[in-house]
């Protein structure tokens, strides 16, 4: 019967000109990736749908919110609401406050947004009737007198 031998050969030694190759090729990688990242990015953005970020001469913070309020102040419905509007981070607001019926407060929303556009606009408009009954199911009385 035949015999079989086997020879194991012995790893060669790490140099050092082995390892500056392996970090000069893992630098290399990186600046590349980090300059194409740069380079495509706004591609990517668009090809993504992203919306693009407001362009910063579209106005100061306190500019939005005072178009906000001007449109809120302008609107014969919703004058009387006494709707406020506050600032969150920059290009995007808050409105808040009390109204009627929900078609108001779709219309503060809309009108808002439409004159402080491309800024984001939060609705945070309560609606009477609705939004004030979750607080009524809360009987604090009961627990005062115990």
């Amino acid at each position: 019967m035949p015999r079989l031998a086997l020879r194991h050969r012995r790893p060669a030694a790490s140099t050092p000109a082995t390892l500056g190759a392996v970090t000069l090729g893992l630098a290399a990688g990186a600046a590349v990736g980090f300059l194409l990242s740069e380079l495509f990015a706004g591609t990517a953005k668009r090809l993504l749908g992203e919306a693009a970020k407001p362009a910063p001469d579209q106005g100061s913070v306190a500019e939005i919110v005072h178009d906000a309020l001007s449109v809120l102040e302008n609107d014969l419905q919703l004058r009387e609401c006494h709707l406020d509007v506050v600032p969150v981070r920059r290009f995007a607001i808050e409105i808040h406050g009390w109204v009627p019926d929900r078609p108001s407060r779709l219309r503060a929303q809309r009108l808002v947004a439409a004159a402080v556009a491309p800024a984001e606009v939060i609705n945070c408009v309560l609606v009477r009737g609705e939004d004030d009954l979750a607080f009524d199911l809360i009987d604090d009385s009961d627990a005062l007198h115990a």
